[in-house]
């Protein structure tokens, strides 16, 4: 019976095998290298698999009676055993050699070659030259650490001297008018606590830099070497990662500022001009030229930090958002008077009520006007006496003017 496929004159299609599932694999090691991997079998996890075959080969590498290559295979039903005298090493399964893409004895005689090699780099390691060599370095290490401590000595108690002479001198007191801050000892005593901080802290980068140095030597201590050179280059690697991927955002900062850097310089220059008068609006008046150029310089601010502000570095942790939050409630509930004030110093700017020279009467005070702001209005009296009036206090829409 013909299907409907073959009616319609279409071709079947070719059913798509399963993708394959990833088989858990474990590593084996031997002195921090990684020699292979290998897969559980019945039991075993690979984990558990790889742990003893690693203890069976640091038992081998241990054991002077084991010579250099010689390493045998032997193949049984459904596996060949990698083996060392009378110690089975380890077994290559059929399912091992199914997951490398090789036969078994192919596979089995590449583990062999690199437990091989892993036997000879470690009896090497382990030999009475490497030994020697490793205690010769040792000494010069500790040599050259001891002319760098006596260098650094001798560097820094200079230092010491040197910003003692400077007392009072090149070091002088810290001042505001008349006041003095700080007098030029407690600078100077600080600047030499600093020196010796640092000091401190280079001397410690020395011995820290000297021990894993010297435990990197020896086979038996080149672990903890290792760890201690990863404690360091670790959060470094992280640092280093972390700038890395926050450049474009830097880049992005940059140009933002810029453009807007680049925009209030124009903005400010065409208010100057028309403050003097040089570019002249319709029904635009001169006077309002510094407090329109104030506005427009505040927008474009807050549009600035709009704009930048999700290339901030952790503007998108819930802590920044949760400080950002708090600090914004703080600003709008502490200055609702303050924003209340400046909105009737701008309703006023832009009312011409007065001019600054206008002699103005506002409430009880009858004087010159001096300055103009959007806060604040200072009016200097006839008894020559500055007043400073809220804008909120001036409650008429226009004061009146006295001639």
């Amino acid at each position: 019976m013909l299907t409907a496929a073959c009616l319609c004159g279409a071709a079947p299609r070719a059913s798509t095998p399963p993708a394959p599932h990833p088989v858990a694999e474990a590593p084996v090691f031997l002195n921090d290298h990684a020699l292979f991997s290998v897969q559980g079998v019945l039991s075993f996890t690979a984990q558990a698999r790889a742990d003893a075959i690693r203890q069976r080969i640091e038992a081998l590498s241990k054991d002077v009676n084991v010579k250099p290559n010689s390493l045998t295979l032997s193949d049984l039903n459904g596996s060949t055993d990698i083996v060392a005298g009378d110690l089975v090493v380890m077994s290559v399964t059929n399912e091992d050699a199914q997951t490398a893409g090789k036969t078994r004895q192919q596979l089995a005689k590449d583990y062999m070659q690199r437990i091989d090699a892993a036997l000879e780099t470690s009896r090497h390691a382990y030999s009475l030259k490497s030994l020697i060599v490793g205690g010769v370095y040792a000494l010069l290490a500790t040599a050259l650490l001891i002319l760098l401590l006596r260098l650094l000595s001798a560097i820094f108690q200079k230092i010491y001297k040197t910003l003692d002479l400077w007392r009072g001198t090149f070091i002088p007191s810290l001042r505001i008018q008349k006041f003095e801050l700080l007098p030029a000892n407690r600078i100077t005593d600080f600047a030499i606590g600093i020196a010796r901080l640092v000091r401190l802290a280079l001397t410690l980068v020395l011995l820290y830099s000297f021990t894993s140095l010297v435990l990197g030597f020896f086979p038996w201590t080149r672990n903890y070497s290792h760890a201690l050179l990863d404690y360091v280059l670790s959060p470094l690697r992280v640092v280093g990662v972390a700038i890395t991927d926050y450049l474009p955002n830097i880049f992005f900062v940059v140009i933002i500022l810029f453009i807007a850097r680049f925009v209030i310089k124009f903005v400010h220059l065409l208010f100057t001009q028309i403050e003097k008068e040089t570019i002249t609006l319709h029904n635009f008046y001169p006077e309002w030229a510094q407090p329109t150029y104030k506005i427009v310089r505040t927008l474009i601010l807050a549009l600035t930090v709009v704009a930048a502000f999700p290339y901030l570095p952790g503007s998108k942790s819930p802590a920044f958002r949760g400080v950002s939050i708090f600090l914004g409630v703080l600003v709008s509930l502490g200055s609702t008077s303050a924003v209340a004030n400046m909105v009737a110093g701008i309703i006023l700017t832009y009312m011409r009520a007065f001019k600054i020279g206008d002699r103005v009467k506002i409430s009880d005070t009858v004087g010159d006007v001096m300055e103009k702001t959007l806060l604040v209005t200072r009016v200097l009296t006839i008894k020559n006496v500055e007043v400073t009036i809220a804008i909120l206090s001036i409650t008429a829409p226009r004061p009146s003017r006295t001639a």
